[in-house]
C-alpha cells in the first residue's frame, strides 16, 4: 500500500506541475498592470530614458509632490504628469543612471542623475506602500551644481 501512495503522491505531484505550467501564461496576461508592480531603479531607468511621463505616472498615486527646479507643489496625478512632461520635452534625456538606492521598511528612496544637452540634473524619487501598492510619493528635479 505504500508503494500506492508514493506512486499517487508522484504523479500528483506532476499534475500539479503540468497545471501550473499551463496557467502560468494565462495568468501573466491576467495580471495586473506594470502600476501594480514596484517600481524598480532598472524600470525607472527605462522610463526617463524614453522620455516618457507617461510611464513614470503610472507610479504616482493620487498625489505626487513635485518639484522641477525652484517650483515645488502637491499635484493631482493628471497635473504632475503633464508638469514632468513638459520638463522632459524641454529637457530631453541623454543619460540616467541611478547612482543610489536606498530601502527602509516600506519606503524607498532613489537618487539619479540626468543629462540633457549640456546639463546635468540631479532626480530624487521617493516611493512608498500605500493601500498595498508600491507608489511614487515625490520627485525633485535640481540642477545638479546645487548640492
Amino acid at each position: 500500500m505504500s508503494t500506492y501512495l508514493n506512486y499517487s503522491s508522484s504523479r500528483l505531484t506532476r499534475q500539479s506541475r503540468s497545471i501550473l505550467l499551463l496557467a502560468l501564461p494565462c495568468l501573466l496576461l491576467l495580471s495586473p498592470s506594470r502600476a501594480a508592480i514596484a517600481p524598480s531603479a532598472a524600470s525607472i531607468t527605462q522610463a526617463f530614458q524614453a522620455n516618457s511621463a507617461s510611464k513614470i505616472a503610472e507610479w504616482f498615486g493620487e498625489t505626487v509632490d513635485l518639484q522641477i527646479l525652484d517650483a515645488q507643489n502637491v499635484y493631482g496625478k493628471a497635473q504632475a504628469q503633464v508638469l514632468l512632461q513638459d520638463f522632459l520635452s524641454e529637457n530631453p534625456v541623454r543619460g540616467f543612471s541611478v547612482a543610489f538606492t536606498n530601502s527602509r521598511g516600506a519606503k524607498t528612496f532613489f537618487v539619479a542623475n540626468m543629462t540633457s544637452g549640456g546639463q546635468k540634473f540631479r532626480v530624487n524619487i521617493f516611493v512608498q506602500k500605500k493601500g498595498g501598492k508600491q507608489i511614487i510619493t515625490q520627485i525633485q528635479i535640481t540642477h545638479a551644481n546645487k548640492h
